[in-house]
This record gives C-alpha cells, structure tokens and sequence, in this order.
C-alpha cells in the first residue's frame, strides 16, 4: 500500500460503535470551488462513507453518500475477494462559488449480518490525497479561461464518449445506451479468469468505481472517441487534456503477476496518407491522476461532427477519469446509439431480437474512419490504406458529367469581419442552364500543416451583379474564412442542370494567400499593395496564436521587397469604453469582449440578476456607421442569446455582433437592452470598439495575442485608407 501510494495513504479504521452522530473521522478546510478525495478500495474492508460539505457559516451545502467497496468478482468461484484499486478518485466535488468549505468525512462500520447476533468487520477508510480545484479564485493562463473539467463517465451517460474495441473482425462500437466489452478475452499474460467481463455500460458502472472507465490494452485494443469542435464565441485559446492514471493489473484481477504491466497511450492523427499513431505516454506507470495534453487539431476531422479524438490504450489498464476542456464543444453523437461491429466481413447492427442486421458502411463515414484508424499498426507512420478508404474530398451525389464551358471569370475577396470569397460566372454562359450552384470544399489543416479533413459547402443562392471589369455576372459567395486560413485551400466547382441532367465544369483551388499573391503582381496601387501586405501578415500572426498550419505561414514566402511594404509602426490606439448610467436600468452589462477565432465578434455579458422578465422578450441594439456610411442599428433578439461562463466562473446571457467590416476597427458602437413589450431601454449604454479591445490588451504578457492585434489594427487601417481612396 505504501508503495502504490508513494508513502501517502493513511489509514483510519472506522470503529464498531461508530455513528453518524459521533465526531467525523476526517476533517478537512480547504480554499477553491472544489475538491477530489482520493482513496483506495478493495473487496473485503473498504468503508462507505458519507461527507458533509460546509460553507464559511457552518451551513451544510452538500451531503454526500460514498460506497468505497470495489469487487469485480475477477477472483472467481474462491472469492477470496483479493481485487483492489489504488488511488481512485472516490468523490468529486465541482462547480462551488469560489469561497472557503470545509469537509467532515464520517465512516459507517460493517457488520456479517449472517450471523447471529450480528459480528462487526473490522472496516477502514483509507485516505490517500486530497485534490483542490481552483485554489487561486480565476487564472490569467490563456489555456485555462473558461475550463471545465468533466468526468468521462458522465460524458459516456450524455452520449458524449464512445468506446471502440478493436477485434479479429473489425472493430466494436459502443455508447452509454449499448454495449462495451472491458476484456473481451478473459486472460492477461496466459492466466485465465472468470467475472471480469462487463457486458454493458449499466453493468459496468455498477462494477467499477463510479467516477472512472478503465481501458485495456492488454490482449487487446480499446479506445475512447470523442468528437470536438472549437466554441467561436469564447476568446480563449481552445485547449484539451484527458486525466489518467494505470491500474495495478495484479491488484485489478486479484492475482500475483511478476510486475505491474505499464500503460501506454496514443492519439490516433491524420496522415498524408491516411492515419497515423502519436504517443501521448508510451511508458505510465503512475497510479496518480495526471493530465495530458491532447492535440486535437492533429486528428481527423469528420465533416458535420468535427474533430475526432480516439485515444488508444495499447498496453496495460488505463484508467480514465476526466477530461478538461476549454474552448471546445464536445458534440453528442448523431442518431440513437447502436451497437456496431464486423461479421464474416459484413457491417452489421443487431435488431430489436438479437439478430444481426447488415447495414451500409457509407451511412457511418466516422465508423469507417475508427476502423481504419484502429487497424493502422502503432510502428507505421505513413500506413499504405485502401484508397476508397482514404479521407478524400466529398462526392457530389449524382454522376455529373463534365462540361468545360462552365467555367468562373473571375473571383474576389470581401473583407468583412472575416473574410469571404466572391466567384462569378458570366451571365451569358450560365444562360440556357438551370439550378446552377457551387460546391466549395475547405481543408482542414493540423498545427504541423497536415489536411485532416474538408468542410464542404453546396452554394444555390447567387446576386447577378458585374464583376470588376463590369461584365454582367452571376456572384456566388463562399463565407466563414477565418483569419488564419488565409491559406486553406478551397475548391470551387460550378454545376448546373439541362434538360434534367446535371453537368459540372472544372474545379478551381484558390485561397486568400493565392489572391493576394496574384495582386502583388498586377497591381501599381501601393495602398492595395500595403494592404494585401498587412493582411498576410495578420494571417500569420493568426495562425501562430490559434496554432493552426504553422509549418505553412501566409508570409513566409514575401519578398524582402514586398515585405517592405507593410505598415511599419503599431497604430496609436485608444480606449473608446464608456458606459452611460441608467439609473433605473434592471439589466445590466457585465463585460464586454472580443472573440478573434472566426468573426471578429463583440460578446456582450448580461447581467440578468435585477431582471424578473421572460428572457424572449429582450432584445440588445446595437447603433452604429455601417460599411456604407449610414446609420444603421442592429438587433440581436433574447432568444438568440448564447448562455456562457465568463471568466470569473459564473454563467450569463451573451449576445454577440459581427457586422463590422475590416476596415471598421476603430467605429464605435452604442448598445442597450430593450424590453420588446414596452419598447423602452432597461440597461445602461455601453460604447465600445474593435481598437478600445486592443487598447486594454497592448501591456499583456501574452506575446503572440499582443502580435496578433496590432497586425489586426495594421490591417483595418490598411483597409480603412484603401478604401477611403476607392
């Protein structure tokens, strides 16, 4: 014990007249928003417990109910109940206002009720570590605004974690609804054992503790699936980390092995050409929790579901406790859960009575991806895959045929407060064509610069406007590129129909970076040229801070000459916040901030404490100059309104704006609150501005984010003097 515990365990055992009215066995004050006991538990004289938690008033806040027994029967018929578990996290406490509690721990004794009269069993509380969450009341480190630590047992409840076994077959597929199997083959190292099979996540979470899900890689290969996207209205650096520990095989199972068989843990990633295996940790030989930092943007990204975590267990037991996320919306996976796996080579789900049931491999792109992915051997970097099974660029569903008058004449950029692409067909040769559309595909690019996936976009809607040299056109625009992919590929392909068949014509990659490559050639304006200069430039500076493609920066290939023609100095800049009091005002704004990752986006925090209305009928205008020069108003109503947590742990309504073009960083804008029903104001007035944000953040110590706006501000005023000129 004291050697798995590195000397820390404590032992108190809970005496036979013990009760819950007698002096709490532990005792604990602590400063944070919560806390972790750790402990161990075995099958024969592990204590249950019940903790109160108290608040600085002596008030009980919480009382909490522990069973610590931990028997998974993998002893067989002797029932020598030997099985132990070191070091397991037996109750967490999270989400507490940020304060100081304090935490009685009170014991309850066992007794051998077979016999009469009862006889007690001598019962322990075994007390190993105590863990502090937020001990500091906030952090001022970019990747930890907004975190959140979720237990992945939960996840896997909510739909949100998926376990894969790989088989001789294929691979199994299960989620909290279906089946998991933790051994599929009953032995480690050639010793049999019997009780260890858990055929179901219920069945599971009732044998194992109940705030953990351990993995085998042992004599065979488990993983967890997650699927995550970046949340576009939190300014934070999105970042993840997954809490694992190893489990004592020999503790585990109740037997004498020689040694404890070491963990090992990869993320699958994108390839080249295919998949590939990263080590998080190939030697854990820990039994104490600890994170790891997962590099999600180097995975797979599956269109509609987002980028795909699988963390592979490849030796020993891992167990998996948390996860910590921030930045990050972890996504419920799509349909109701199924239990999916290969027969005799075939796709197949069971039905209603057992049978199975073969199903289309092209209705589970991500199942295809796990099973690839699983199958690729941990040695191999490049692994040669099948290429239909190699993530390609998404097929139109029909068989169009190739027609290679339809064809784009030209195509431009918009700068908005992101940026879009504008591609135009001439009129006369679209004319005679029906139902014409674009599919653009966008890849998805790792931090090393790898495609890991195509987000695609079918575009109907078109403006039939002239182009710049004043030829009549159909406009198809393409949305959402962001800052730092100014040099993601995208593909535009023009299709359209006649007489019922669907032609298309040929495809055309362009980007950001190609653009503003081809202008620097053509054009004499030197205020375009500093343009283009400067917004290469806050590409890369974004590019940098997001880690995003950062082996391919969208400066990097200026010449010394063009490079000269950037704006030298950083901008004067100036606070431009102000707040108008409304002395009868029952909302009020908390903060306001700027998201930089997709649009640059005012998040607007509500105060919503004072107000006793129905959130509906709010509804937040913003005055302000557009792009044209008019006055215009923007309004974002109540149900629109996000609900986030803010930086100080609490959660508010959020309200966000992004009309602003680039060359608009410096125009400010007034918002109030309004109740719909009385159309009256019932908040303060808030003005601010892109260049009040940048001023509040020109003396951090965050280098690349202090980089990242000035260029920003460099290109909106680029933008601002381009366009005044034109």
């Amino acid at each position: 014990d004291q050697t798995m515990s590195a000397g820390t365990l404590y032992t108190i055992q809970i005496p036979e007249d013990y009760t819950i009215a007698s002096a709490p066995v532990a005792t604990f004050t602590f400063a944070g928003t919560g806390f972790e006991l750790v402990s161990r538990t075995n099958a024969k004289d592990s204590a249950s417990l019940v903790l109160k938690v108290k608040d600085e008033n002596e008030n009980t806040i919480k009382l909490i109910p522990v069973v610590t027994e931990f028997n998974n029967n993998a002893d067989g018929e002797d029932a020598t109940d030997t099985e132990v578990v070191y070091q397991v996290p037996v109750i967490r406490v999270e989400d507490l206002t940020f304060g100081t509690y304090t935490v009685e721990i009170y014991g309850v004794p066992m007794f051998d009720h077979t016999q009469s009269p009862k006889v007690y069993i001598p019962t322990y509380l075994y007390l190993d570590g105590i863990r502090i969450f937020d001990p500091v009341g906030g952090t001022d480190i970019p990747e930890e605004y907004y975190a959140e630590i979720l237990e992945i047992r939960e996840l896997a409840l909510e739909g949100k974690a998926t376990f894969v076994t790989r088989n001789e077959d294929g691979i199994t597929l299960g989620t909290a609804l279906s089946t998991f199997t933790e051994n599929r083959n009953n032995h480690i190292d050639g010793i049999a054992y019997e009780g260890n099979t858990v055929d179901s996540i219920d069945n599971y979470l009732m044998v194992g503790p109940n705030n953990e899900v351990y993995l085998s890689g042992i004599d065979t290969q488990q993983a967890l699936v997650l699927y995550v996207n970046e949340d576009e209205l939190l300014e934070t650096v999105s970042a993840l980390q997954v809490a694992v520990r190893l489990i004592d095989d020999k503790g585990f199972y109740g037997v004498e092995n020689e040694s404890a068989i070491h963990g090992q843990l990869y993320l699958g990633i994108a390839a080249e050409d295919g998949f590939a295996w990263q080590a998080i940790d190939a030697d854990i030989t820990s039994g104490t929790e600890q994170y790891y930092n997962v590099s999600f943007k180097d995975c797979p990204y599956i269109d509609g579901k987002g980028y795909q975590v699988v963390l592979c267990v490849t030796s020993g037991i891992l167990s998996f406790t948390s996860i910590k996320n921030s930045g990050l919306i972890i996504s419920a996976n799509t349909g109701e859960a199924c239990d999916l796996y290969y027969q005799g080579g075939f796709l197949v789900t069971p039905d209603d009575s057992g049978e199975a049931v073969v199903v289309n491999e092209e209705d589970y792109p991500d199942f295809r991806s796990l099973r690839e992915m699983m199958f690729t051997p941990i040695e191999e970097a490049d692994p040669e895959l099948p290429p239909e099974e190699v993530p390609t660029e998404p097929e139109v569903p029909e068989e169009p045929i190739v027609d290679e008058s339809l064809k784009f004449k030209s195509a431009s950029l918009t700068l908005e407060s992101d940026i879009a692409m504008n591609f135009y067909a001439r009129d006369t040769v679209l004319e005679g064509w029906e139902n014409p559309y674009v599919v653009f595909t966008k890849a998805i690019y790792s931090s090393n610069g790898n495609i890991t996936g195509y987000e695609t976009e079918k575009v109907s809607s078109f403006v039939r406007k002239a182009d710049y040299s004043g030829v009549p056109c159909h406009c198809f625009r393409f949305d959402g590129v962001k800052a730092y992919e100014m040099g993601s590929q995208v593909t535009a392909t023009l299709y359209a129909y006649k007489d019922g068949v669907l032609y298309k014509g040929a495809v055309v990659d362009y980007s950001v970076f190609k653009y503003a490559s081809n202008m620097l050639k053509e054009t004499s304006d030197d205020a375009l040229k500093t343009l283009l200069v400067d917004a290469l430039n806050y590409g890369a500076a974004a590019q940098t801070y997001f880690e995003y493609n950062q082996e391919n920066l969208v400066n990097e290939d200026l010449t010394e000459e063009q490079a000269a023609l950037a704006t030298a100095q950083n901008p004067a800049v100036t606070s431009r916040t102000e707040v108008i009091k409304n002395e009868e005002a029952t909302v009020s704004f908390k903060a306001v901030s700027l998201v930089l990752k997709d649009k640059v986006t005012f998040n607007y925090y509500l105060n919503l404490a004072n107000y006793n209305g129905d959130i509906e009928d709010l509804e937040l205008r913003i005055s302000y100059t557009n792009a044209y020069g008019e006055e215009d108003t923007a309004v974002i109503d109540g149900s629109d309104f996000a609900y986030k947590r803010y930086t100080d742990g609490n959660y508010y309504y959020v309200a966000n704006f992004s009309e602003l073009y680039a060359f608009q960083m410096r125009e400010i804008c007034s918002a109030e609150v309004y109740s719909k029903t009385t159309d009256t104001v019932i908040s303060s007035t808030v003005l601010y501005s892109i260049e009040s944000y940048v001023a509040s953040k020109t003396n951090s110590d965050q280098n690349a984010l202090v980089q990242l706006l000035w260029d920003m501000m460099k290109y909106g005023d680029a933008a601002e003097n381009y366009f005044k000129k034109n």
